[in-house]
């Protein structure tokens, strides 16, 4: 643990203060506001634009056969990875890694190693990098369960309702006054923050207007996406139609990577975590069955249908990430609950890196005891958050030799 006065973030917050005073910003709205003490973090950290300040963390539930899922050595990709064919090159795939707490009803070893008095990886960069925060972590889910995040000794709720994310990220910025009759509950939050932002223009000189314009834009934006994914049976990445599309997993999957983007986008915070699933694998993808039934009938190409139906989905955060440009200062770290759930195996877990500071289009294969724990080590690093003193220790010696 680094002394206190050495501590880089102390300099941080005092340029912070500076500029929200020289840009007229009252306390009291940088800390109801999400966006608004994002803009302002960003304002104050420019000189750190385009290196690697964020994070986001994913879990995809459900594991993978090895063979079917790790690239052939002229960088082909099996079934399992195929989806990911057009963002490879951006990714670092770990073979031969595992998880701690591998397998079925384990869910706090995901973002964690196992600890139960501890924060979990998600939290404590949202207590470091995020310590000038308003929103210092997002932790995001689709049909998760609520075990995967800790701060000490409690357990963090993860978010499944994207409505209630958006309030998280928008707080502060609802008026009661205002009519949401006839609105998507979800899109009315959006426009009644669009209303109190361009209220704060009098108060902003040029280059503030400028981020605010440029937050300004990145809500219409994620608006416009929403809207136009409405009714359509199926999605960008061409999944299957859904029986239940206002509730499916895809739709679900969909919003909530959007908002994963526009809370990163906005830098309303530097850690946002991405829960696809649960491991007790209830949940249901696609076809309307439940995704712990494909590994035990007895026929792997169902199970190979979920694992590819699943790297769909994360295919689909990575490229959103990079329309967006966020993989330049975002470190992306993706997880499993378990190798081949077949035979709930802890060996082979599919696991991957990509962003800022890691080399893409990589098959390194580590140590069989590297655990995810190793990996969060390394992004730690990349991050600067291990110069924090409120950071705590993950992992042995990192996978930094076969990342960076």
């Amino acid at each position: 643990m680094r002394n206190k006065q050495d501590n880089p973030f102390v300099k941080q917050r005092r340029n912070l203060l500076k500029t929200i005073a020289a840009a007229g910003v009252s306390p009291a709205l940088f800390k109801a506001s999400g966006l608004v003490s994002g803009m302002m973090i960003a304002r104050a950290t420019e000189a750190r634009e385009g290196t690697a300040n964020k994070s986001l963390l994913i879990l995809g539930c459900g594991g993978s056969i090895d063979e079917k899922w790790r690239p052939r050595s002229d960088f082909s990709l099996p079934v399992m990875s195929a989806p990911y064919e057009d963002v490879k090159q951006e990714m670092n795939f770990i073979a031969g890694g595992k998880m701690t707490g591998g397998g079925h009803g384990i869910p706090w070893h995901r973002f964690n190693d196992g600890s139960w008095s501890q924060d979990s990886f998600d939290v404590n960069l949202g207590r470091t990098l995020g310590e000038n925060h308003r929103l210092k972590y997002l932790n995001l889910g689709v049909f998760a369960g609520n075990s995967l995040s800790r701060q000490g000794g409690s357990f963090v709720p993860t978010i499944n309702d994207p409505e209630t994310a958006l309030s998280q990220i928008f707080a502060g910025g609802m008026s009661s006054s205002t009519s949401t009759s006839g609105k998507d509950p979800k899109l009315a939050i959006v426009d009644m923050h669009k209303e109190a932002m361009h209220a704060l223009k009098t108060k902003l000189g040029h280059h503030e207007k400028i981020k605010l314009d440029n937050h300004m834009t990145a809500i219409e934006e994620f608006e416009k996406r929403f809207a136009d994914s409405g009714d359509s049976s199926t999605d960008s990445c061409g999944a299957p139609p859904s029986t239940n599309h206002d509730g499916s997993f895809d739709r679900l999957a969909e919003i909530q990577t959007e908002i994963a983007i526009l809370a990163l986008k906005c830098n309303v915070t530097p850690s946002v975590s991405l829960a696809f699933g649960n491991d007790g694998h209830t949940f249901v993808m696609r076809n309307g069955r439940i995704a712990h039934s494909s590994h035990h009938d007895g026929d792997s190409s169902e199970y190979e249908k979920d694992c590819a139906y699943m790297s769909k989905t994360i295919a689909r955060v990575l490229r959103r990430m990079r329309e967006e440009g966020l993989l330049d200062s975002t470190v992306v770290t993706k997880v499993a609950d378990m190798g081949d759930a077949r035979s709930h195996s802890n060996r082979n877990v599919p696991l991957f890196m990509a962003g800022a500071g890691v080399k893409g289009s990589q098959v390194p294969q580590v140590s069989s005891r590297t655990t995810q724990a190793d990996l969060y080590k390394t992004v730690a690093r990349l991050l600067g958050a291990d110069q924090h003193p409120n950071y705590r220790q993950f992992g042995r010696t990192g996978v930094d030799q076969v990342l960076l």
